[in-house]
């Protein structure tokens, strides 16, 4: 089992470093709920959600032969959501407020934030 407070940690820590997200959500492939900072939003349909567009993003990488897919960038009128894989189990979701943002900066947190978190799920999993 993993440390669900570390998780918790690292999660907060993104909302606060970057005022843009709206919400975070840490979910196992098949759209289960590990962990989130989401609000106004129901956990379970984000989840659900979060892993159709998770598999969407894999299937059309491989059709497309483009490799393994590392992130995916959907922008609505209102902000981004951004999806990427965790390890072989779990997925990150990321929902940002604005759709004027610089991409380069979310995508450093992103990247940083999987890094924490892979770290914690590695350690506590006995990868």
């Amino acid at each position: 089992m993993f440390n669900i407070n570390k998780i918790q940690s690292i999660i907060k820590d993104m909302v606060i470093a970057q005022p843009i997200i709206d919400g975070i959500a840490l979910m196992s492939k098949d759209g289960l709920i590990i962990q989130s900072a989401l609000e106004y939003a129901n956990e379970d349909l984000i989840a659900a959600a979060g892993a159709i567009l998770y598999h969407l993003g894999v299937n059309s990488t491989q059709a497309l032969k483009k490799g393994k897919m590392q992130i995916m960038f959907i922008k609505g009128k209102d902000g981004y959501l951004v999806v990427s894989e965790i390890n072989d189990e779990i997925v990150l979701l990321i929902s940002t407020n604005y759709s004027n943002i610089q991409i380069g900066t979310l995508m450093f947190e992103v990247k940083e934030t999987n890094k924490k978190l892979k770290s914690v799920l590695k350690y506590k999993m006995g990868l």
